[in-house]
């Protein structure tokens, strides 16, 4: 199966691929074995800065590793900006590349996501494709959505005519990170698009996000959901816990397991919320 694939399924089933992002080679195991277990699939991402940090071969090898060994996971690039790293997730054999163009014009996010199209489709690359801008950030925030700028459905319209992207992310009312006041999607921009061209979306800012709205989104026609924020912060709670119970161990297996316990749980937890119980 390939990731387009994987789009058409969950569109026809009215369900969705969670997207986690990871920092770390446990926390992409833990990812990998709580899909597996709950007998679904699932992204396994990283931002150009997590990519960095792990290196892209490290990330491609875990990821490679991982699929050789049954795991049901799609090595994913997220809000890719950079030319030379797009150029080498694609080279490496990254599954899917989302290209980052909403800082652009128009314009130039057309014609740049257009490129990446013309490189990706010959290979089996999906694509994904930004129009509007998702605020905030993988972190705690009170105001993060007043950063957002939420997509205009004729400047998506035409992006997704021309550029033939796989899927589409739009912005329309979440934002990264996690917020104290509630985020309310605004639904009616994905339905207008869908009456001019027929694009799966894409939810970013999926942490924190009440199973009501998931599955709105999920209705309106979305099929990939990022989480990030909310593993993050498993993980560093299980870590510090670990700690504060345990403060003379220095075994990193015995810290990183309980880490990862903490993050099986919310990989977990919404994993069941992309699915369609009906």
């Amino acid at each position: 199966m390939n990731p387009v694939d994987l789009w058409n399924r969950a569109y026809l089933k009215k369900n969705a691929v969670p997207s986690f992002n990871f920092s770390g080679a446990d926390v992409a195991l833990t990812i990998a074995r709580t899909v597996k277990r709950l007998g679904y699939y699932c992204l396994i991402s990283t931002s150009e800065r997590e990519l960095n940090f792990q290196t892209p071969s490290l990330v491609v090898s875990i990821a490679k590793a991982l699929q050789e060994s049954g795991y049901p996971v799609f090595l994913n690039l997220d809000h890719g900006k950079s030319s030379e790293i797009i150029r080498r997730a694609i080279d490496l054999g990254f599954d899917c590349i989302h290209f980052d163009g909403s800082d652009l014009s128009l314009e130039e996010n057309i014609t740049r996501t257009k490129e990446i199209v013309e490189i990706c489709r010959p290979r089996g690359i999906s694509v994904e494709g930004e129009v509007g801008k998702i605020g905030g950030s993988s972190t705690l925030q009170d105001e993060s959505g007043k950063t957002s700028e939420l997509t205009k459905p004729e400047e998506a319209i035409r992006f997704a005519k021309e550029t033939q992207v796989d899927i589409l992310a739009c912005s329309f009312g979440s934002a990264h990170g996690l917020s104290k006041e509630p985020e309310i999607l605004d639904i009616s921009i994905l339905e207008e698009i869908r009456k001019h061209v027929d694009v799966p979306f894409v939810l970013h800012g999926g942490s924190g996000l009440p199973q009501t709205e998931i599955k709105k989104a999920i209705s309106a026609g979305v099929v990939k959901i990022n989480f990030n924020t909310e593993l993050r912060m498993a993980w560093t709670e299980g870590i510090k816990e670990y700690l504060n119970q345990n403060s003379q161990d220095i075994v990193p297996v015995n810290i990183l397991t309980h880490a990862d316990l903490k993050v099986e749980k919310v990989v977990e937890e919404k994993v069941r919320m992309c699915i369609n119980s009906e």
